[in-house]
C-alpha cells in the first residue's frame, strides 16, 4: 500500500514539474518576443515589431506588453494618411488595434500611467478630443510629475475651452499639432455660414478663415495631413463627394514662415481635383488616389520631387461585361521623360489578378 501512495506521489510531483517547465518555457519565449520587439521598435523598425508582438498569444499579454503593441500600432498610424476614410477613425484599422491593446492593458493594470499617455495620444490625434481628455487627466492624477505635465495640462485646458464655446457658438472643435516646434493650431469648424476659422492655442484671435465648399455635415469635412512630406501638417477640404468612396478635397498647405496655410493651385502641384481619396506614404514620401465607378476602377501613383508631385504610374482597369462571364481590361501607364506611356495592356478573367498591385501600400 505504501508503495503504490509513493509511486502516486512520485507521479504527482513529476507532473507539477512538468506543467512547470511548460510554463516556464511560454513565460521565457514571451519575455524573449517582448524584448526583441522593443529593440526593434526602438530602431524604427514597427512592421517588424509588430509581427513578433503579434506571436505572443492575447493570453499570455501582460499590461505591459499589451501597452507596447498598442504604442507600435499608433506609431505606425502616423506613418501614412488615407483619406478614403480620413478622420473616420473606427475605419482606420491600426487605431482599432491600437485602442483595442490601449484599454486591455488598462484592464490588467489600471495604474499604469503611460498606456493613458500613449491612448490619449492616439485620441488627440484621431480627433477625438473628449477621449484624449480623459485619458490625459487619469495620466496627471497617476503621474502629477510626469515631465511634461505642463504641456498636457495646457492641452486639457485647451480642450474644455474649444468645447465650451463650440456648444454655444454652434462650431465643431479640431485641435492639430502642426509641428511640435509650434503652439496648437485649432480650427472651428462652422455650418452656417459654412467656413473654417484658424486659431493658434491660447490666442482667441481669429488668423485665418478657409472656405468650405462642400456640404459641412460631411464628417470628414476637414483633414491633416503632411501633404507635401516638409514635417508639417497641412490640412484638406472635402471639396466633392462621389460614390465608392471618390473624396475631392482643397489642399491648403502650411507655411512656416507666415504661420497660416496657402490653397495649391492646380497647375502648380497637381493637387487639387487630381488627387482623389488619396493614400499618403510618409516613409516612402509617396503618394497615391483612387477612384472608381460603375465600370472602371483608376489608381495612380506619385512621387515628391522639387516641391511638386510627380505623376509616376497610372493603373486603370475596365469591366467588360459579357453574357459568357465578365473580363478585365488592365491598362498601365509610367511615366516616361516627362510623358505617361502604355506599357501594359491585358485582358484578365481572374478579378484577383487583374486588381492585383494596384495598392502599393508599403506599412500595410
Amino acid at each position: 500500500m505504501r508503495k503504490v501512495i509513493s509511486i502516486i506521489q512520485i507521479i504527482c510531483i513529476l507532473t507539477v514539474f512538468s506543467a512547470g517547465s511548460v510554463f516556464s518555457a511560454v513565460a521565457e519565449k514571451t519575455r524573449r518576443l517582448n524584448q526583441e520587439a522593443l529593440v526593434l521598435l526602438q530602431k524604427g523598425k514597427l512592421i517588424e515589431s509588430i509581427l513578433l508582438w503579434e506571436q505572443i498569444p492575447k493570453s499570455e499579454r501582460t499590461a505591459e506588453i499589451s501597452n507596447n503593441i498598442g504604442y507600435a500600432y499608433y506609431k505606425r498610424s502616423r506613418q501614412y494618411f488615407d483619406g478614403k476614410y480620413g478622420i473616420h477613425s473606427y475605419l482606420n484599422e491600426d487605431y482599432v488595434k491600437a485602442k483595442m491593446s490601449f484599454i486591455d492593458s488598462e484592464k490588467m493594470d489600471p495604474k499604469r500611467w503611460s498606456v493613458y499617455l500613449n491612448h490619449g495620444d492616439l485620441d488627440f490625434y484621431f480627433g477625438l478630443l473628449d477621449g484624449a481628455k480623459k485619458n490625459y487627466e487619469k495620466l496627471l492624477k497617476l503621474n502629477p510629475n510626469y515631465k511634461y505635465s505642463e504641456k498636457i495640462i495646457t492641452t486639457i485646458k485647451l480642450i474644455e475651452r474649444e468645447t465650451r464655446l463650440a456648444s454655444k457658438n454652434d462650431f465643431e472643435p479640431f485641435i492639430v499639432e502642426i509641428h511640435p516646434s509650434l503652439p496648437l493650431y485649432i480650427f472651428r469648424i462652422y455650418r452656417n455660414p459654412e467656413h473654417i476659422d484658424v486659431l493658434k492655442d491660447n490666442d482667441t484671435s481669429v488668423i485665418q478663415s478657409l472656405i468650405a465648399e462642400q456640404d459641412i455635415e460631411e464628417s470628414n469635412i476637414l483633414l491633416s495631413a503632411d501633404i507635401n512630406f516638409d514635417g508639417y501638417m497641412d490640412v484638406a477640404i472635402l471639396e466633392f463627394t462621389g460614390s465608392g468612396h471618390n473624396y475631392g478635397y482643397c489642399y491648403w498647405l502650411f507655411n512656416k514662415n507666415s504661420g497660416e496655410f496657402e490653397q495649391t493651385v492646380n497647375d502648380k502641384t497637381e493637387l487639387n481635383h487630381e488627387i482623389v481619396s488619396p493614400y499618403i506614404d510618409y516613409v516612402g514620401k509617396k503618394l497615391s488616389t483612387s477612384w472608381s465607378g460603375s465600370d472602371h476602377q483608376s489608381t495612380s501613383y506619385y512621387n515628391y520631387k522639387g516641391g511638386k508631385f510627380v505623376n509616376t504610374e497610372n493603373i486603370n482597369i475596365h469591366y467588360l461585361r459579357n453574357i459568357d462571364g465578365d473580363k478585365y481590361r488592365k491598362i498601365i501607364k509610367t511615366n516616361v521623360n516627362g510623358k505617361m506611356k502604355v506599357i501594359s495592356d491585358k485582358i484578365f478573367d481572374d478579378p484577383d489578378e487583374a486588381f492585383s498591385n494596384t495598392q502599393k501600400k508599403s506599412n500595410k
